[in-house]
């Protein structure tokens, strides 16, 4: 109750937002509350954070980031975000996405790529993924087993230090946020970094549990989008496996505690 009043308080005093609007409280995430706003005929999707996140943006770099990457029609438009960075207010769209349809290949594949190939061709004045300094985050919030995990960290360190780090990526590009309509828009830019495309792909092929059939045909449509060898690209995906699993693992193992 208390956050709903917050809430309340909080959107009533912004000058975008009319007496008697309207708000509905929609699915949200582990660590913010949704909600559809509705006021003075716009409608906005507004989050309302209150928990801790593992992202490596912070709020006001994602606000800034989303802003640029909606004028180049690859985001939804972000309008509010206060000053504490708890209530962050884009416009809303009704979107349509991958994960609404049943997975056909032939067409959830194909898109995934697609939509890999543009955030890979974007310019943007983002940092480098501190991949190693993530791990760490990660395994100071997990409790047990913590000389395991530092072995697996310190096996695979070397892997990432060799990789080629030059790209921009999402890191997060699951089907539910690929949308199909409006058509174009991505969705949770909070974990894009320069980094290295292979890396992304293949954590893309882990978030999307797609099997190793599905994976191939995955790196040959990327490398139709951007015109690139598929058996190499297919090879640099497999090749950033073991460093997507062990982020994965890392990342489930620290939400859990």
């Amino acid at each position: 109750m208390r956050i709903e009043q917050d809430l309340q308080q909080r959107l009533s005093s912004l000058s975008f937002v009319s007496d008697g609007f309207h708000l509905q409280k929609i699915d949200g995430g582990t660590i913010n509350n949704n909600y559809y706003l509705e006021t003075a005929g716009n409608k906005y999707l507004v989050k309302y954070f209150v928990g801790e996140e593992f992202v490596l943006l912070t709020r006001n770099e994602t606000f800034s980031l989303q802003l640029k990457l909606a004028k180049s029609g690859l985001a939804p438009e972000p309008v509010y975000i206060s000053d504490d960075g708890l209530l962050y207010i884009e416009k809303w769209l009704d979107i349509q996405t991958l994960r609404d349809n049943s997975f056909d290949p032939k067409v959830h594949l194909p898109m995934l790529a697609s939509a890999l190939s543009r955030v890979h061709a974007i310019k943007a004045d983002v940092d480098e993924l501190p991949l190693l300094a993530q791990w760490q985050r990660y395994l100071s919030r997990i409790s047990s087993n913590r000389g395991q995990w530092q072995e697996r960290i310190d096996k695979i360190s070397p892997l990432w230090m060799r990789a080629k780090r030059d790209c921009f990526c999402h890191h997060d590009l699951t089907f539910e946020h690929v949308c199909t309509a409006p058509q174009g828009i991505l969705l949770d830019w909070e974990y894009a970094a320069i980094s290295n495309r292979y890396f992304d792909i293949a954590s893309a092929a882990l978030a999307n549990e797609l099997t190793t059939r599905q994976l191939v045909k995955l790196c040959r449509y990327y490398a139709d989008c951007c015109q690139l060898n598929g058996r190499q690209v297919t090879r640099d995906v497999v090749h950033m496996l073991p460093l997507a699993q062990l982020t994965s693992d890392l990342w489930y193992a620290a939400a859990k505690g």
